[in-house]
C-alpha cells in the first residue's frame, strides 16, 4: 500500500557527497583489524594458558602414578611386617629366653628377605638375650647393626606407621665406605622410653633404590620427578646419591611446604634455569611429590603458534580490505536507490534544506516524515495483529522496548493486551520432562496444540480472579497479571492457590506436570522485565524441589546457605570408595554429596555439579593409566547439556552409573587377566605333574611374581588352593594308571609326583576311602 503517491514533475537533486561509503569503508577495516588484532592476543593467550594446563595435566598424572606406586609398594611393607609378627618362627626369635640355635629359624628370615627385591633385610630384637637377629647372617656389619639399635631407641610408637628414611655408611668387606639407602618400618610390642630398648621388635629395611629405578624410569624429556618431607629432605628420586640431602633453602620449596594446598602449580627460577614446578603431597605418608619441566619446552610451542597467527593475521587483514570494500558498495547501493524512491515520492516542501546534507541524514528526515504519518492496526490481517502482538508483550518481558511509558495505553488497546500499567507481575509455567511428552507427540501441530490448551486452561483459571495476557516461550507459558492493588502476604497466598489448582487440574486431565514459578512484584509495566527475569530464575530451582514444584522468593531464600564453599573432604570419600570399588559407599557419599550442594544458589549447585564432574573424570583416567588401561572417559558432553537436567537425582544417577561402569569395566578386565594367569597355572601343573619338587614356590618363579599373590588370585578365581589343585590333578591321573595299566603302585606314586609311596598309599586311602589295589580290583571287575 502506498501511503504517498508518486510526483512526476518533482526531480530533488539527489546528495552527491558520498561520506556514508567512506566511513562504511573505514568503519569496516578498523572492525576487520581491531577484531584480528584481539582475536591473535586472544588465541595466543589462551593458547599459552592451554600449553601450560595441559603441562600440568601431564605432571599431574606423573604425580598421581608415583603416589599410587609408592602407597602400593609401603602398604605392601607394612602388611609384610605384620605378618612377621604373626609368623610363629619370627615369634620365637622375639621372645626366646635363650639365643637362637635352630637354623630353620633363623633360615626364615632369609627365605622372607629373598622373597622380594625390594627387602634390603630384616632385622628381629630379641630384649632377653640382647641379640639383634639379621636376614644378613651373623655378626652382620657393625655399623648397620649400631644404625638398627639407634632406630629402636628413637622410635617412641610401637609401630612406625610411616616409613623412616635412613642412609647408613658401612665398610664392606674390601675396606671401602658403601652407602646404603633404606627405608624402615618398625612394630614393637611396647614402645621404646629413654634410651632403653623394647622388649621385642620386627625391623623391615625396605631398598631405597628400587624407588630411585622407578623415578629413573618415570624422569623422561627433561623431566624431573622427586619427593621430598615435610622438612625439605629429598626422599624419592631418580638419582640415589641424592638421598635424603636437604634442598630445604630452595626457593620453590619454601613455596611448596607453606603452600595450604593439596596441589598446584607455579613458575620457578632454579638454578637461573626457568621450571614449570608441578607438586603435590601425600599426607599420609608426609611425603611431598613434584614433577620439574623445562619452561622453554612448554612455552617453545605457543612461540611457534605466535609467529604463525601473525602471518594468518596479514593475510587476513589483506583479505579483509577486498572484502570490506565490496561489503561497503552492498550497503551503499540499497541506500542510494532508497534516496532516488523517497526524492520520488515525498512532497519538495517536506525536505528543503536537506538535499544538500550526507545521506544519511537526508534518509533519516526523509523517514521520520513517513514514519510520523498515522498508521492503523485495525486493518492488518489476523495473523500479523497477532505476531506484532506477541512482539511487543516479549520486548517487554526482556526490557527490550524504548517507548514512553506515556504511549503504552495506546499501543495496548490497539493490541487488545489484557495488562495494567500497574501493579503486575510474571508467572512462568513450564512443562516438566518435555522431551518424554513429544517422543508421545512426535508431530509439530499436535505439540502446538498441547501448549495451546495448556496455555487456554490458565488464562481461563487465573481471569476469574486477574486480568491476564500469556505468551508461549519454547516450552513455557508466560502469564503477565495484573494484580489491581499492591500485593500482601493474602493476595500472595491466594495466587499461590490458584497456581496449584492449575498443575492439578492439567495433570489430572492430561496427566502433564507443569512445574510454576512466580516473579516478584512491581509497580510498573517498565519494570516488568525484573519479575519476569527472577521467574526465570527460580523456575530453576525444580531442579531441587521437584517436578510439579511451585517456587518463589521467599521459599527459595530460605533454603539456600549464603556461603559456598566446595566439600573437598566429601569428595575425598566419595573418591576413596571409587578406588576401593565399593559401590554401596559410593551411593552413601554420593547422597551426602548432592544433599550438601543443593543447599546452595542455582549457580553454584551447577558450578559444584562441574567441579565434580571434572575431578571425577580427572581420577578415574588417572587409575585406568595406573592400572595399564587404555580406557578414557569424557565428560564436555555432560557438561555442555547439564542445565538441560531437569532433576538434581537425573544427574545423581548420571555419576553413579558413571562410577559403576567404571568399576565394572576394571573387574572385567582384571578377571580376565586373572582366568588367564590361572590358565597359565594350571598349564605348567599339566607339565610338571610328575616332579617330586613341584610347589607353589616353583610355580610364582617360572611366572616372576609372588607366591602370595598367586595364591590369591588362584583362591579368587577357582576357589581352591593351587597345592589342593596339585593333589587332585596327581591323584586322578594316578587312578587312570591304576585303572588303565599294570604299572606297579609304588612306580604310579613316583610317575605322578610322590617320591614316598608309603605317602601316597596313605593319602589315596584318606581321599577314596579305599587303598590304589582295592581301587584297581574294583574298577576293572567293573
Amino acid at each position: 500500500m502506498r501511503i504517498f503517491k508518486k510526483n512526476s514533475y518533482f526531480k530533488p537533486e539527489i546528495p552527491k557527497n558520498k561520506s556514508t561509503f567512506i566511513k562504511l569503508l573505514a568503519s569496516y577495516l578498523v572492525i576487520i583489524f581491531v577484531v584480528l588484532c584481539i582475536s591473535s592476543l586472544v588465541f595466543f593467550s589462551n593458547y599459552k594458558k592451554l600449553v601450560l594446563n595441559e603441562g600440568y595435566n601431564v605432571s599431574k598424572r606423573s604425580l598421581d602414578q608415583a603416589k599410587y606406586y609408592t602407597e602400593l609398594n609401603l602398604n605392601w611393607a607394612k602388611s609384610l611386617v605384620y605378618s612377621l609378627y604373626l609368623d610363629d618362627k619370627i615369634y620365637t626369635l622375639m621372645y626366646s629366653s635363650s639365643p637362637i640355635t635352630d637354623n630353620s629359624i633363623i633360615a626364615r628370615l632369609r627365605e622372607i628377605n629373598a622373597s622380594s627385591p625390594n627387602i634390603d633385610s630384616i632385622c628381629v630384637y630379641n630384649k632377653a638375650t640382647n641379640i639383634l637377629y639379621s636376614s644378613l647372617g651373623t655378626g652382620f656389619n657393625p655399623e648397620y647393626e649400631k644404625s638398627m639399635r639407634d632406630l629402636l631407641i628413637n622410635t617412641k610408637d610401637t609401630f612406625s606407621g610411616n616409613p623412616i628414611p635412613l642412609k647408613i655408611d658401612i665398610i664392606s668387606k674390601e675396606g671401602n665406605i658403601v652407602s646404603k639407602n633404606i627405608f624402615s618400618i618398625v612394630l614393637s610390642n611396647l614402645p621404646a622410653s629413654g634410651d632403653k630398648l623394647p622388649n621385642g621388635a620386627i625391623i623391615l629395611n625396605v631398598n631405597a633404590d628400587v624407588f630411585s629405578n622407578y623415578f629413573k624410569q618415570t624422569n623422561k624429556n627433561d623431566n624431573i620427578l622427586f619427593s621430598i618431607d615435610n622438612t625439605g629432605r629429598i626422599v624419592f628420586s631418580a638419582d640415589s646419591r641424592k638421598f635424603l640431602s636437604d634442598i630445604s633453602k630452595e626457593s620453590y620449596i619454601n613455596d611448596i611446604l607453606a603452600s595450604p594446598l593439596s596441589s598446584g602449580s607455579f613458575i620457578s627460577t632454579i638454578n637461573d634455569v626457568q621450571y614449570f614446578v608441578a607438586y603435590s603431597n601425600y599426607k599420609n605418608q608426609n611425603l611431598n611429590f613434584i614433577n620439574l619441566v623445562p619452561y622453554e619446552l612448554l612455552i617453545g610451542q605457543s612461540k611457534k603458534a605466535r609467529n604463525s597467527s601473525i602471518i594468518i593475521v596479514l593475510l587476513l587483514l589483506f583479505i579483509g580490505v577486498i572484502i570490506s570494500y565490496i561489503i561497503s558498495h552492498k550497503f551503499y547501493d540499497p541506500i542510494e536507490k532508497l534516496i532516488k524512491s523517497i526524492n520520488e515520492k515525498l512532497p519538495p516542501e517536506n525536505l528543503k534544506g536537506y538535499k544538500n546534507r550526507n545521506e544519511l541524514e537526508y534518509l533519516s528526515e526523509a523517514l521520520d516524515q513517513v514514519l510520523s504519518q498515522p498508521t492503523s492496526l485495525e486493518n492488518l490481517p489476523l495473523e500479523e495483529m497477532v505476531f506484532i502482538r506477541n512482539k511487543l508483550l516479549k520486548d517487554i518481558l526482556v526490557n527490550n522496548q524504548s517507548m514512553d511509558i506515556n504511549k503504552y495505553p495506546i499501543k495496548l488497546q490497539q493490541l487488545n493486551l489484557n495488562i495494567d500499567l500497574e501493579n503486575i507481575l510474571v508467572v512462568i509455567f513450564r512443562i516438566d520432562s518435555v522431551n518424554t511428552l513429544y517422543k508421545k507427540y512426535p508431530i509439530h501441530n499436535d505439540r502446538n496444540l498441547i501448549r495451546l490448551g495448556i496455555k487456554n486452561i490458565i488464562v481461563d483459571n487465573l481471569s476469574q480472579q486477574y486480568k491476564v495476557d500469556t505468551l508461549i516461550i519454547a516450552n513455557s507459558i508466560v502469564a503477565v497479571l495484573s494484580i489491581g492493588r499492591e500485593i500482601d502476604e493474602n493476595t500472595k497466598n491466594e495466587l499461590l492457590n490458584f497456581i496449584r489448582t492449575i498443575q492439578d487440574k492439567i495433570y489430572d486431565k492430561s496427566n502433564i506436570s507443569l512445574s510454576a514459578s512466580m516473579g516478584p512484584f512491581v509497580s510498573r509495566i517498565d519494570e516488568l522485565s525484573t519479575s519476569y527475569k527472577k521467574a526465570n530464575e527460580y523456575i530453576n530451582y525444580t531442579f531441587k524441589y521437584g517436578h510439579r514444584a511451585t517456587l518463589y522468593e521467599s521459599k527459595i531464600l530460605q533454603n539456600i546457605s549464603k556461603e559456598y564453599k566446595y566439600d573437598e573432604i566429601l569428595e575425598n570419600a566419595l573418591f576413596d570408595a571409587i578406588k576401593l570399588g565399593n559401590k554401596e559407599k559410593i551411593r552413601y557419599c554420593l547422597d551426602k554429596i548432592f544433599e550438601n550442594i543443593l543447599q546452595y544458589s542455582y549457580n553454584d549447585i551447577i558450578l559444584s555439579i562441574t567441579t565434580l564432574a571434572i575431578n571425577s573424570r580427572n581420577l578415574i583416567n588417572t587409575l585406568f593409566d595406573v592400572n595399564n588401561e587404555k580406557c578414557k572417559i569424557y565428560v564436555t558432553d555432560f557438561l555442555e547439556h547439564l542445565k538441560d537436567y531437569e532433576l538434581a537425582e537425573d544427574v545423581k544417577l548420571w555419576f553413579l552409573n558413571l562410577y559403576e561402569s567404571y568399576i565394572d569395566t576394571l573387574n572385567e578386565k582384571k578377571l580376565s587377566k586373572n582366568n588367564v594367569l590361572v590358565e597359565k597355572v594350571k598349564e605348567y601343573i599339566v607339565d610338571n605333574y610328575s616332579d617330586f619338587c613341584l610347589s607353589v614356590e616353583q610355580i610364582s618363579e617360572s611366572l616372576d611374581m609372588s607366591p602370595n599373590y598367586l595364591r590369591t588370585i588362584f583362591k579368587n578365581v577357582t576357589g581352591e588352593s593351587i597345592s589342593k589343585y596339585i593333589n587332585d590333578y596327581r591323584f586322578n591321573k594316578a587312578k587312570s594308571l591304576l585303572t588303565d595299566t599294570d604299572h606297579p603302585i609304588a612306580d604310579i606314586s613316583t610317575m605322578v609326583g610322590y617320591a614316598n609311596s608309603n605317602y601316597f598309599y596313605t593319602a589315596f586311602r584318606k581321599n577314596y576311602g579305599v587303598s590304589p589295589a582295592q581301587f584297581r580290583k574294583n574298577n576293572r571287575t567293573k
